[in-house]
């Protein structure tokens, strides 16, 4: 069976990038080097895309709601962007927000949590936890269904 087109291209893309060497490898770097790849694909549509701020006990988290092309109060996703606790943010994975936010037709809070080694654990576990208790308390002013 062929592998998909898409995989394809993903692998040579892969295939492309330079070998990285983990025991060298920097904070700064291994942010820049996710940095460079998270733009390979835009993602789908979606009907908007609204910068929000969560307020939270002595700081404000930055998050990002997709708003697919549906009517109606939707459901609502919470979603965590990866990069292992040390790299990325809200930018780096829109893409995987769009596609989700339109083929899942739900809405999508992208949180950006604090990153380590600049927040120490569990900084941003509680980040996370602060932001479902916020979503979950403003689902209505997100226009998502409550409950």
């Amino acid at each position: 069976m062929p592998l998909d087109p898409q995989a394809q291209a993903l692998l040579a893309a892969l295939a492309q990038a330079p070998a990285i060497d983990f025991d060298q490898l920097t904070v700064p770097a291994y942010r820049a080097s996710l940095a460079a790849g998270s733009a390979f694909a835009p993602g789908d549509a979606v009907a908007a895309e609204e910068d929000w701020r969560i307020p939270a006990p002595g700081r404000q988290l930055s998050a990002r709601l997709y708003r697919p092309d549906a009517g109606g109060p939707l459901p609502l996703t919470v979603f965590f962007h990866g990069g292992g606790f040390v790299a990325c943010g809200i930018d780096s994975h829109a893409n995987v927000c769009r596609s989700l936010a339109a083929r899942a037709r739900t809405l999508v809070l992208s949180v950006d949590y604090r990153l380590a080694p600049e927040a120490r654990f569990p900084a941003a576990a509680q980040d996370a936890c602060d932001a479902v208790r916020w979503a979950a308390a403003s689902a209505r002013d997100l226009g998502a269904r409550a409950g």
